[in-house]
């Protein structure tokens, strides 16, 4: 939802996600969203939390784009499905990573929702997905 009404997250992580009893997903914290229409008033720094920031968050850029958060929910999808952090929580490894990590062949998913992971965490943000069709993907799959 927050995609949709143009607003930025930046601080998706497993605490921030809470699982109704109906088993959909609602994200938590908007403290530091930002929404995309407006100008931010934020200086200086990175806002987020380590070991979960996109390469460009972590690099201080300004203009964070959904693709951004679509890093995030990659992180945290496979630490959910893989039991371990991608990159040991090492934002710097993070930043440096010139290919996303594969999940690998005996985590509890399908490789298409593996590749699917992957995927979003591009270290380039043009060759990660956009939000609409990670559900899309989701959906077909049964994930």
């Amino acid at each position: 939802m927050c995609h949709k009404t143009q607003i930025v997250h930046r601080d998706i992580k497993p605490p921030n996600i809470m699982v109704r009893t109906d088993g959909r997903g609602v994200l938590l914290d908007l403290g530091i969203a930002r929404c995309l229409e407006m100008t931010t008033l934020t200086v200086g720094g990175w806002l987020g939390t380590a070991g979960y920031l996109s390469p460009e968050q972590a690099r201080g850029e300004r203009n964070l784009t959904t693709k951004s958060d679509v890093y995030s929910l990659g992180v945290t999808a496979y630490e959910a499905v893989v039991g371990d952090h991608p990159f040991g929580r090492d934002q710097a490894l993070m930043v440096r990573a010139m290919r996303s990590p594969a999940v690998p062949s005996g985590a509890p998913c399908s490789r298409t929702t593996g590749s699917l992971i992957s995927s979003m965490m591009e270290p380039f943000p043009a060759m990660r997905p956009m939000p609409r069709e990670i559900v899309s993907a989701l959906v077909a799959e049964g994930d």
